[in-house]
């Protein structure tokens, strides 16, 4: 078949094709009683070596031209196109073929659904179709589709199928849109400490390891990032699921902005609101909770803690301190320097310390005390004014049973000491402390005045002998007689010391009482 030199030109058509061979047997349309010819199909396109070409194989019952020699054999030209009118051309057809409105009476084309001007190469079968443009490439396969171009100087691939899978060294990339009522989803995953792991495009099963990197989207999640963590310890990723729930993890979460971490969890060091230009506020319509195991710390040039029904404070096993540092926001002058004020106009105030059962703090009675560091006055004053109708209430000294366990009242067991050179007692009826920062206006005393050694009152060592008798007496009575006899001098005996030193007038110096 290779030398077809005033060889004829027929007419005819396929009637059997021979892959294997790359041939197929014409019968030639005027003669059909004849043999039918052998011939190969012509190559359109290949190199001196047949290593590249552009071959196809018609179907059988294709009309085609045919090339023959005088032995019987011959090459296929091509096919032979069947003319169409068009006035039969499908609208569909008609719509996508830009030349449709200028069509003659005679279409050689037959039914190509699209134009192919000159300088344009088309190729296509009954599903597939491969069309070179000047400046684009557009191969479709049944639904799926793919067209590379160039617009303004701009590359562009543009694809289209239900259903993708790339695989090469690095990545994988799937899509798959299952049909029917099943969502569609898209599956990522990388290979980047080790490329050698996906293996080859013909081996595309054959993945040696997994990816460590995924990238996925369906309907539960609509968008899923992870990337394991070394020892199976997690993964540090991102997702959002089907509910709007976005979730974000790892050994350590950051927020940068202008390239500043402004919020760190996990991690060597963990910090929220490092900075911030503007308001912050942290709002919850039900409970909120700050929960630290170690320290916790409020700073601000200005600090408020506001509760519109109750503020508790509550200290532990610890220490509460309440410490105002600083000076005093009013003018600095005497009884208008407050720098820490503890008020509560709607209700009372307590203070208490240590508890009414026996618990922890009993063996050291914890105490209270008011104290002036530097000196300044100790004021308990229950004011008259409109809120209470103009009366006052009781200051009460109580402490019934004097036991100090600190010894603050002195080797006589007093209960209520009152240390001062010169102490006042009385006043004038009606009139009251003066308000802060304004002086008292108790005067000097007038006559009759007691000025000197202050002797105890007379009921002091009287009420205490009769009760010093009366606890031994209960002594010896709750007790049995064999011990009875012990309790009971033991505890006069120890009695008698203090009932001493409360008869006794204070030595070293001399105090003053002055009563009205």
């Amino acid at each position: 078949m290779s030398n077809f030199s005033g060889s004829a030109i027929n007419e005819g058509f396929i009637v059997s094709v021979n892959p294997l061979t790359y041939s197929a047997e014409v019968q030639e349309s005027s003669s059909l009683d004849t043999t039918p010819v052998e011939c190969c199909f012509l190559m359109q396109h290949t190199n001196s070596s047949e290593t590249g070409s552009l071959v196809s194989i018609f179907p059988i019952g294709t009309k085609v031209l045919y090339l023959v020699n005088g032995v019987n054999s011959g090459i296929i030209l091509g096919a032979v196109p069947t003319s169409s009118s068009s006035e039969f051309i499908d609208p569909d057809v008609i719509g996508d073929d830009p030349l449709a409105t200028m069509q003659s009476n005679e279409d050689f084309r037959g039914v190509l659904p699209t134009d192919v001007l000159p300088g344009q190469l088309s190729i296509s079968n009954n599903k597939s179709r491969l069309h070179v443009k000047e400046h684009s490439l557009d191969v479709r396969a049944g639904t799926a589709s793919m067209s590379l171009m160039e617009l303004s100087g701009k590359s562009k691939l543009i694809t289209t199928a239900d259903s993708i899978l790339h695989r090469n060294a690095l990545l994988n990339l799937e899509v798959l849109d299952p049909g029917a009522d099943k969502a569609a989803s898209l599956e990522l995953s990388a290979f980047l400490n080790n490329k050698t792991a996906q293996g080859s495009f013909h081996t595309i099963e054959d993945v040696q390891e997994e990816a460590d990197f995924f990238i996925s989207m369906n309907a539960s999640n609509p968008l899923d990032i992870k990337y394991p963590l070394a020892g199976g310890k997690g993964s540090a990723g991102f997702s959002i699921d089907s509910k709007g729930v976005v979730t974000i993890s790892g050994n350590s979460v950051q927020f940068k902005s202008n390239g500043e971490v402004v919020q760190s969890w996990g991690g060597a060091e963990e910090s929220l609101n490092r900075t911030y230009s503007s308001d912050v506020s942290i709002k919850s319509g039900k409970n909120l909770s700050l929960v630290s195991t170690a320290t916790s710390i409020l700073k601000g040039s200005v600090l408020e803690l506001d509760g519109s029904s109750s503020v508790s404070i509550a200290s532990g096993n610890g220490k509460l301190s309440l410490i105002a540092g600083g000076t005093a926001n009013l003018p600095a002058i005497p009884g208008r320097d407050e720098t820490l004020v503890l008020a509560s106009p709607s209700g009372g105030t307590r203070i208490t310390a240590g508890s009414y059962l026996p618990g922890v703090g009993s063996a050291t009675k914890p105490g209270i005390r008011i104290e002036s560091d530097s000196g300044g006055d100790v004021h308990l004053t229950s004011t008259f004014g409109p809120g209470g109708a103009f009366t006052t209430g009781s200051i009460v000294l109580d402490t019934a049973v004097p036991a100090s366990t600190a010894l603050s009242g002195g080797t006589g067991a007093y209960g209520v000491v009152v240390n001062s050179p010169n102490t006042l007692l009385g006043g004038l009826p009606g009139v009251g402390d003066t308000p802060a920062g304004f002086p008292s206006p108790w005067l000097a005393p007038v006559p009759p005045v007691i000025d000197g050694y202050v002797k105890h009152f007379h009921f002091m060592t009287t009420y205490n002998a009769t009760m010093v008798a009366t606890l031994t007496a209960a002594l010896a009575a709750c007790f049995p007689p064999i011990s009875a006899s012990t309790a009971a001098p033991l505890f006069s005996g120890a009695m008698a010391g203090v009932l001493t030193s409360m008869t006794a007038p204070p030595i070293g110096r001399s105090l003053g009482l002055h009563c009205y």
